[in-house]
């Protein structure tokens, strides 16, 4: 015999990528991977990398959407706060009146801006974004027809 025996091994070897030397009930591929490959030296660590890579974009992501939702949750309270301080202004409440409902519903910081003129009154409420976006001015206005004074009653 003139073969040597790493001729010999290799033939001996199961082929088709079979674990556990080809023996029945053995898987024939190798689970988990695509195509039923096996790993190669080259893609040792690849996972690891590829999470190092994207965790940190996934969660910037995740705070860009909630920082997005909190500056339309004030941008939100801005209109309404607005919206009923033109309801109160216009009701002949008064200005401190309306003052204090838009600084109730828009939060502290809040900038309330009072208008009447042409048989409107108008209101504009501004207020800083929330957290990052804090340099961010968020603002709204509304406007409602001024109420005519009520008829005074005979009696």
């Amino acid at each position: 015999m003139t073969e040597d025996r790493s001729t010999l091994r290799r033939s001996v070897r199961p082929r088709g990528g079979r674990t556990g030397g080809g023996r029945p009930g053995s898987r024939t591929r190798c689970e988990g991977r695509p195509g039923g490959r096996r790993l190669l030296a080259g893609d040792r660590g690849a996972l690891t990398a590829e999470y190092a890579v994207l965790l940190p974009a996934a969660v910037l992501m995740l705070v860009a959407v909630l920082l997005a939702g909190a500056g339309a949750v004030q941008q939100v309270r801005n209109q309404d706060a607005a919206a009923s301080a033109a309801r109160v202004l216009a009701r002949g409440d008064g200005e401190a009146a309306a003052r204090s409902a838009a600084a109730r519903m828009a939060g502290d910081g809040a900038d309330v801006h009072l208008a009447m003129g042409d048989g409107w009154a108008t209101v504009t409420v501004t207020h800083a974004g929330p957290g990052f976006l804090a340099g961010a001015l968020l603002s709204a206005e509304a406007s409602a027809p001024l109420q005519p004074p009520p008829f005074p009653v005979r009696s």
